[in-house]
């Protein structure tokens, strides 16, 4: 069975600043489509290989590296 990505509210908030402040820094929105077509991409592995991050410091946390972020699962 293919596990679901569901997303915590401080979750969605962090993304959605990450890429207000891109918009912000860049002045366009253009650039922050891509760390999000990056995390999204990233994303889509998941449910498949649910292994494939990396163990971190934080107990019962993986992170996977997207573009330049960092999500933790």
């Amino acid at each position: 069975m293919v596990k679901q990505i569901i997303w915590s509210p401080t979750a969605e908030e962090e993304k959605k600043d990450i890429l207000r402040f891109w918009i912000i820094h860049n002045q366009s929105p253009a650039y922050s489509i891509q760390p999000e077509d990056k995390i999204n991409e990233a994303l889509e592995l998941l449910p498949y290989y649910p292994f494939i991050g990396k163990k971190t410091d934080f107990e019962r946390a993986t992170a996977i590296i997207a573009d330049n972020c960092l999500v933790f699962y």
